[in-house]
């Protein structure tokens, strides 16, 4: 696969650090949300902070243990929690509100596929997860250097981030 590094050589983007770092991302997301954080942007900033770091950490895992076990991971850590607020959310709409939903836009959002979501468009950054967690599964099943993997991810990002900026 490749050399993997220790925390010491990492330096700064040691496991620790790096988790310390997405929370502190999360943290801008949260306050540019709430208000308290005034200046344009900070939640976008948050949101890429983060998930450069996310990046790196898929990377080093891949580094570490390949693709084995790659997508059961990521349903347990992301798939499932999310599936189950969102149908306890779906629940609570009927209950409480009377709120229905189709049953495509029920599929689609359970299943975390909706990014447009009507019932929670905050959940939208989920979707994008799970979208670069496939691209990144094709990206690095493709029997090139990692470093032509890891560029291929950067310009599909450049990409995307153009398309949706139209």
């Amino acid at each position: 696969m490749g050399a993997i590094m220790n925390d010491k050589e990492r330096g700064i983007l040691c496991f620790q650090n790096t988790k310390e770092l997405k929370g502190i991302a999360i943290m801008f997301v949260i306050l540019g949300h709430i208000g308290i954080i005034k200046f344009t942007g900070s939640g976008a900033w948050g949101v890429s902070i983060f998930l450069i770091l996310s990046g790196f950490g898929l990377a080093q895992s891949f580094l570490k243990s390949g693709l084995d076990k790659y997508f059961s991971k990521k349903i347990t850590k992301v798939l499932i929690p999310f599936s189950t607020v969102t149908v306890i959310w779906i629940v609570v709409d009927k209950l409480i509100l009377n709120k229905s939903y189709s049953f495509k836009d029920i599929i689609l959002n359970v299943t975390g596929l909706n990014i447009m979501s009507p019932i929670d468009g905050s959940m939208w950054y989920i979707t994008y997860l799970i979208i670069w967690y496939c691209v990144f599964y094709v990206v690095f099943k493709i029997p090139i250097k990692n470093i032509a993997k890891i560029f291929s991810m950067f310009l599909i990002g450049i990409v995307c981030y153009v398309e949706i900026g139209r």
